[in-house]
């Protein structure tokens, strides 16, 4: 299970604490959104815990809303490799962590100590989270973290990773897509002369990470929410989520400002906006986002919530499809002609490639929310 969750089992025991996967589906995307963070599945980064404000934030537990969203406080998040802090969300490196300090009797805060940084952490379960620092703490810094889990593993008798992939897969057991997509890989390695092995291996690393992020939620790096997509399909599904952009422009840093206005969706509970800002970047071959409720006022993070979690919501769906097509059709095509193709047309070209046609896990509703297995995180 890992060191940081062994630990935590033991020593980060308090009523504000939520072990991964306790929460359902749509509690864990509500936990993200709160802490404005999320994992980094490049390196295989697993949630160990989330940790919630408490009382001392001046809200109330968390309850079920009309559309069944849970308005979460989450303070701090625990993986198997960081710590990670709210406001703004701060990572710390659980091998850079060498001690802490419990300060105050009456309502204690903890001191995170490490290696160039001192973090003052104000939680209802500041004394729990203090317990896990310093049992963490008596474990060498080399040994509290297990190396990497790359996208791909490839070898002479795998040459694009698919195989490897399809017997790791995370989340065969209630979502069949990345095992259909990986299935088409293989089949077009086999049968299409035009599909290299390169561009197999990159198709490959995408199907892992939507099954990274369908098992895990939505991954992060830099700041960014990551797609499994570039940059140029993923602003082309996020128009289709947030409506025509009414403005459109470049952040000077090769990526796009798209200014959206949501048409007839509504906010949820969280407020309400006028026009959505979405910054899409790249980051390496895959995209990025980051979403901002612009017509909000100042420093409304509930309307930001808001939009971010529609986006969140929506995206797996419109992303397995597009790398489906991407899967069977290649990178000739832009996004907005491959969406035109008709879903008959696709079916019928999956039979013709390895006789099953079923779209139904593609376009019908999303699969159910994945189930726990026995208390550890899938």
């Amino acid at each position: 299970m890992g060191v940081a969750r062994n630990l935590a089992l033991d020593h980060l025991v308090h009523e504000d604490v939520c072990f991964w996967p306790d929460l359902d589906a749509t509690d864990q995307r509500e936990a993200f959104v709160s802490l404005g963070a999320g994992v980094d599945h490049f390196v295989g980064e697993r949630v160990v815990a989330f940790v919630d404000q408490g009382l001392r934030a001046g809200m109330a537990r968390p309850a079920a809303t009309p559309d069944g969203y849970r308005e979460r406080d989450v303070g701090a998040m625990l993986t198997d490799r960081r710590l990670v802090l709210r406001s703004p969300a701060r990572p710390i490196p659980l091998e850079l962590i060498t001690g802490a300090q419990l300060t105050g009797a009456r309502r204690p805060t903890v001191v995170v100590l490490g290696e160039g940084f001192t973090e003052v952490v104000d939680l209802d379960a500041a004394e729990a989270l203090f317990r896990f620092v310093m049992a963490l703490c008596q474990v060498a810094p080399e040994s509290r973290v297990r190396p990497p889990e790359l996208l791909v593993q490839r070898g002479d008798r795998d040459p694009t990773g698919a195989v490897e992939a399809r017997r790791t897969l995370l989340s065969a057991e209630y979502d069949r897509r990345p095992a259909r997509i990986l299935a088409v890989i293989e089949q077009g390695c086999r049968t299409a002369a035009d599909l290299l092995v390169e561009t197999a291996a990159d198709l490959t690393a995408r199907a892992v990470l939507l099954d990274r992020t369908l098992a895990r939620g939505r991954g992060m790096r830099d700041g960014f929410w990551v797609s499994l997509l570039p940059r140029e399909d993923l602003a082309h599904l996020l128009v289709g989520i947030l409506g025509p952009p009414v403005a459109r422009a470049s952040d000077g840093q090769g990526g796009l400002l798209l200014g959206c206005r949501p048409e007839g969706r509504t906010p949820g509970p969280s407020g309400s906006w006028g026009m959505v800002q979405v910054q899409v970047v790249p980051l390496g071959t895959f995209g990025g986002f980051a979403v901002r409720a612009a017509s909000a006022p100042t420093g409304s993070s509930s309307a930001d919530r808001s939009a971010t979690r529609l986006v969140l919501a929506e995206l797996p769906r419109v992303e397995a499809y597009l790398l489906l097509l991407r899967a069977l059709y290649g990178w000739h095509e832009e996004a907005p002609a491959l969406l035109q193709i008709p879903r008959a047309d696709v079916a019928e070209d999956l039979r013709a490639l390895d006789g099953a046609a079923d779209l139904g896990s593609f376009v019908g509703p999303e699969p159910a929310a994945r189930p726990p297995r026995d208390g550890v995180p899938l």
